[in-house]
């Protein structure tokens, strides 16, 4: 069996990563990135807009530092459908939309609404 070398763990790099400064660096960062989300949505009731919430907590691995999380659409319905797409049905007749009962009808076309992606869009610009 190999000879496994395991470093003790450094305490100033543990220091720094829980200190004051990275908090408010993740916080910053995080802050940037739901500037990024509110500036590129869809804002026909700006509902989703304001819904962008940061939160920096400790976290990682093994807790040992500042996670920050940028929740979108929390509270909202449409949230999710706009982000990732949904399925609907229309009548092919009169273009209204169909209830989903899980009977198949004729006349009924079944499409998927593309989702807009936005949040992949920032993560991106982060980098």
């Amino acid at each position: 069996m190999d000879d496994v070398n395991i470093p003790t763990p450094n305490k100033a790099l543990a220091a720094i990563l829980l200190g004051p400064k990275m908090v408010a660096l993740v916080r910053t960062k995080t802050e940037l990135g739901k500037i990024r989300y509110q500036m590129i949505v869809a804002k026909r009731s700006r509902k989703l807009m304001q819904s962008a919430r940061v939160t920096v907590r400790i976290g990682g691995y093994k807790n040992d530092r500042p996670v920050g999380r940028l929740t979108v659409g929390q509270g909202l319905k449409y949230g999710p459908s706009h982000e990732f797409g949904h399925k609907f049905r229309r009548n092919t007749a009169s273009g209204q939309f169909v209830a989903r009962d899980g009977k198949r009808r004729r006349g009924v076309r079944a499409n998927k609404a593309t989702g807009a992606h936005d949040l992949r869009k920032v993560l991106r610009s982060l980098r």
